[in-house]
């Protein structure tokens, strides 16, 4: 992982907002690898934020882009870099 000296803070609607640091890394499914992935790595939620009251460890961003922080999702990274065919997911949740 790769932290730069970019900070941003990112609102989520009313939910409340994130404080946090640019950062990159490699991304891959089994074989296939993206190099380079930006992200936003969360220091400190606000306060009053809806936020602060959880119990995290890390979410994985799955919006399009963050144009708040000037990034891509990692999904079109991958597909930029041919790491995977199309620009799109699925997500299966299961108990």
């Amino acid at each position: 992982m790769r932290i730069t000296d970019k900070t941003s803070t990112i609102t989520y609607g009313k939910m409340g907002y994130a404080i946090g640091t640019l950062a990159s890394d490699d991304f891959s499914f089994d074989e296939n690898v993206a190099e380079g992935v930006d992200f936003f790595y969360v220091d400190k939620v606000g306060s009053k934020s809806k936020f602060a009251s959880w119990q995290m460890d890390g979410v994985l961003g799955l919006a399009p882009s963050l144009p708040q922080a000037h990034l891509s999702s990692f999904v079109a990274k991958m597909n930029s870099q041919a790491a995977i065919r199309h620009n799109m997911f699925s997500l299966y949740l299961s108990d």
